[in-house]
């Protein structure tokens, strides 16, 4: 079955799939903990698509620490 969502996961998914060399980077941005159910279900459904993942921190950035990320360990997606 496919939904809305179809498309964009193939496009985000193409990263892997360069055939015979280079290699394809795509950086995308979610918006997640804004109250919004939505923004949940699409970034849940995009988070697997992906093999690196960076999260800013509004904590750390409101203390002038730019770029406001936080570190985390390394998980193989």
């Amino acid at each position: 079955m496919r939904n809305a969502l179809h498309r964009p996961k193939r496009f985000f998914g193409a990263a892997r799939n360069v055939e015979e060399g280079g290699s394809l980077t795509i950086i995308a941005t979610a918006l997640i903990d804004t109250g919004s159910k939505m923004d949940e279900v699409i970034y849940e459904e995009f988070k697997g698509t992906g093999n690196m993942e960076l999260h800013l921190s509004r904590k750390i950035a409101e203390k002038r620490v730019l770029p406001g990320y936080r570190l985390q360990p390394f998980r193989y997606a």
